[in-house]
């Protein structure tokens, strides 16, 4: 449909309505990974600008430039995505002044821009510029922080700043306690569900069950079983359980997320899948895990969670005494799991097994 909409947007002679259509468009292709497409979409609306006044072009040119910075950042082009984003808070900082609500879109891709070049302590501390601008407007923290919170959470999270995520993450659920009518459901569950993790890797455990009891409670209430951000609440959950060996329930839930996502035909249906089939090897049911190995091997895309799955798959065809087999899987991922993100751990443990055997 994108071409008869182009053509229906260029019979128009607009070039305000044309340039609407290329931003669209460029969303619509990034999605799809095109990036081709929407890298031309970007440079059609940017050219738009030129057949315009100053005051109308500059409208255009803010959202080509934010449009080819998004376009670059998602392709993991960084010195690209960094030149356009910066002639983006440029241009938006002219327009509208410097710590204003108009810079915040332009900031907030510079935070993502950031993470992609790896200057993480950066990201941080501009997520915290972006934080203070919107909290100076209101006049204090306000339900429209939310979004900029919870990136917040994961930057600290992931720089191993895990105080700093803790007093994010109780901060972004106080505010969607304070602003319960402006929020959603889904929105609840991920504050109650992000403290609860948060919580469980600083060791209390019992304040991490007691919020994703209430999480799991309200997201059970309110949304339908084959519901994404349930699906995915229950195999958070389901990993807690899994790891402090509360493995019936961990079980119940990796099910049902597993059915879920299949159901809505996502590829986050193989993570339940080969902790359900870890967590049925670990009870001794090889018999059961054995297809949901194959399963996962068969369907994942390659990475860990289809590397998990050969580990696992080695593992019970080595105790049913299929050691050539077994050999074959585990030398595969000593070969393959130190050029994948995460895969150095489980590369050791097939080499520790293959050296015994």
């Amino acid at each position: 449909l994108l071409p008869i909409a182009r053509a229906t947007a260029i019979r128009t002679g607009d070039p305000t309505a044309l340039a609407d259509f290329d931003h669209a468009a460029s969303w619509g292709y990034r999605a799809l990974g095109r990036y081709d497409d929407a890298e031309r979409a970007c440079r059609d609306a940017l050219e738009q600008a030129a057949k315009l006044d100053e005051y109308r072009g500059a409208a255009i040119r803010d959202a080509a430039y934010g449009c080819f910075a998004e376009t670059y950042a998602q392709r993991g082009n960084g010195p690209e995505a960094t030149r356009w984003v910066d002639k983006w808070i440029e241009l938006v900082e002219q327009r509208f002044g410097k710590g204003r609500l108009g810079t915040l879109q332009a900031l907030r891709t510079k935070v993502t821009v950031l993470q992609l070049l790896g200057d993480h302590d950066g990201a941080i501390a501009l997520n915290q510029r972006v934080l203070a601008i919107s909290n100076a407007t209101y006049g204090g923290d306000h339900a429209t922080m939310l979004s900029d919170l919870f990136v917040h959470v994961r930057l600290l999270r992931g720089a191993g700043k895990l105080p700093g995520a803790l007093t994010a993450a109780r901060r972004a659920l106080a505010l969607v306690d304070a602003h319960a009518g402006a929020t959603d459901v889904r929105t609840r569950v991920l504050g109650e569900e992000t403290l609860a993790q948060l919580l469980g890797m600083s060791g209390d455990r019992k304040g991490m069950y007691e919020h994703y009891e209430t999480a799991l409670a309200i997201a059970e209430r309110s949304l339908t079983d084959d519901d994404d951000r349930l699906a995915t609440l229950r195999y958070s959950f389901g990993l807690a359980l899994f790891h402090d060996d509360v493995l019936d329930r961990a079980d119940d839930l990796f099910g049902k997320a597993m059915k879920a996502w299949q159901h809505l035909r996502s590829p986050k249906q193989y993570y339940a899948e080969v902790e359900l089939a870890m967590l049925r090897a670990q009870q001794q049911r090889c018999a059961d895990a054995m297809p949901m190995y194959a399963h996962v091997i068969a369907g994942a895309a390659p990475g860990v969670q289809r590397m998990k799955a050969q580990l696992g798959l080695a593992d019970c065809l080595a105790q049913a005494g299929d050691l050539t087999r077994a050999k074959e899987l585990f030398a595969t991922v000593a070969r393959e799991g130190p050029a994948l993100p995460g895969g150095d751990e489980l590369a050791n443990v097939a080499k520790a097994w293959l050296a015994d055997h």
